[in-house]
């Protein structure tokens, strides 16, 4: 009796656990390092496609989370979208000392 109600609570222990929300420091980032970038108009004037394909690799990284997905694909993808939120900042700078 002990074995099985022992069993039991690690059972509900460990699926509480897999079903919390989990916490993606690198998705943060990258959410706050867009919502930054949406907001410039140098960048929104100088590098709309490269703002809408971080925008775009964002939304994959936010639904890999709400899919409980493995934490490493939601972390690439948080990556890749930082990087790209950043391809498209500095490519508006230069578009911008170009003019």
């Amino acid at each position: 009796m002990m074995r099985t109600s022992l069993a039991a609570a690690t059972v509900t222990l460990l699926a509480g656990c897999a079903l919390a929300p989990q916490h993606h420091a690198y998705l943060e980032r990258a959410e706050d390092a867009y919502r930054e970038a949406r907001a410039d108009p140098i960048i929104q004037r100088n590098a709309p496609g490269e703002l809408d394909a971080a925008g775009e690799v964002l939304d994959r990284a936010v639904q890999a989370r709400a899919t409980l997905q493995d934490a490493a694909e939601v972390d690439h993808l948080a990556y890749l979208a930082r990087q790209r939120t950043e391809i498209a900042r500095e490519l508006a700078r230069i578009r911008e000392r170009s003019r």
